[in-house]
């Protein structure tokens, strides 16, 4: 759900035909115009880089090269991620540059499973990609996959104290419904 001010975040989901959905989110740094505008930018970007159906790491490598080039002596940055999953397989294929590690929670074990961020945020280098560019990752039928902003970790308690990643985690194990009422104000949850 948006938050009502301004920022610099977005979250997409866009399937391109019946068994392939794309997941992009993107929080570039900063509460303010420019970033709103930057991830406006981004997502018009993206979304025809998912139409056009090339993979995470290729949307990644090409968002840092255009970011780099035309916005680095603005200092403009960003984290971002994006997941193609192949609904019929169950497979995940990600890239991550900066962005929070999604959360995947088994539907048949208690563990928690935090997906890798593999690379540098985009903007701050030439070359943002790691030697591990791309992820990959079954999920099985009742699995969670949790993909969240910053912001949505950084909800406080009635204590004052931070939710954190941690925190966030064990939310979403207990019940997803607590987890959507808690990213309602700032964040973004799928």
């Amino acid at each position: 759900m948006p938050y009502g001010a301004i920022g610099g975040g977005y979250c997409q989901v866009r399937f391109i035909d019946r068994d392939i959905c794309y997941i992009t989110m993107c929080d570039a740094v900063g509460h303010d115009v420019q970033a709103a505008s930057l991830a406006t930018r981004i997502s018009n970007e993206v979304r025809h880089w998912i139409f056009e159906g090339r993979t995470p790491r290729n949307m990644v490598r090409l968002l840092n090269t255009r970011t780099f080039n035309d916005l680095s002596n603005l200092s403009m940055f960003l984290s971002f991620i994006v997941a193609r999953i192949g609904l019929q397989q169950g497979l995940v294929v990600w890239s991550d540059a900066g962005h929070p590690s999604p959360i995947l929670l088994r539907r048949d074990s208690a563990q928690i499973e935090f997906l890798p961020s593999q690379n540098t945020l985009i903007g701050v280098l030439e070359n943002c990609l790691d030697t591990e560019q791309e992820h990959v990752a079954l999920i099985n039928p009742g699995d969670r996959l949790v993909f969240y902003t910053d912001g949505l970790s950084e909800k406080r308690n009635p204590n004052g104290e931070q939710l954190g990643i941690d925190g966030l985690a064990e939310l979403a194990a207990e019940d997803d419904r607590t987890l959507i009422v808690a990213g309602i104000k700032r964040g973004c949850v799928i």
